[in-house]
């Protein structure tokens, strides 16, 4: 009998593969987070994550606003703000809209909290990030103007 094989991407995994992937992601082994990785890269599933505690001297208003992203960060009027390709490889275009001639910073930070790039956005327009020097992983992106988030989102870097 001759066996077929069907093509798939890297990120397509059959049911055996997810139910395997999701039981690890379940357990308290060093695995568990690249299990939670894949899965939440191949289906958008994601999982809670239990932090411990941080320094009192970490609990500025910054790490606040980092720490409450899951909770709901509190943002003011939305502006047109898109980023692509997501997930990138070696660089990413901001597509930035605004009535406003008042600077906005887009700060990105890595999952462990550490600020990763500023990049000020003067007006509307297209700006180019290189993302070269980066690492694969999940970034977690504010729109901020004098102290107020206007846009919270996620970047996904896969080289």
């Amino acid at each position: 009998m001759k066996q077929t094989t069907i093509a798939r991407t890297t990120l397509q995994l059959a049911p055996e593969e997810i139910a395997l992937l999701q039981t690890i992601a379940q357990s308290q082994t060093n695995m568990a987070y690249s299990a939670r990785s894949l899965l939440y890269l191949a289906m958008g599933q994601e999982f809670e994550q239990n932090l411990p505690p941080l320094p009192d001297e970490l609990m500025s208003a910054n790490w606040q606003m980092l720490i409450n992203y899951k909770q709901g960060v509190q943002t003011t009027a939305k502006v047109p703000l898109n980023i692509s390709p997501n997930p990138a490889k070696d660089e990413v275009f901001i597509h930035f809209q605004t009535e406003n001639a008042q600077p906005h910073e887009l700060l990105f930070y890595d999952m462990t909290g550490k600020l990763i790039n500023t990049q000020r956005l003067f007006g509307s327009g297209i700006y180019n990030l290189s993302t070269t020097l980066w690492n694969n992983g999940i970034y977690y992106y504010y729109l901020v103007k004098n102290d107020a988030v206007f846009e919270v989102g996620k970047l996904i870097i896969i080289k």
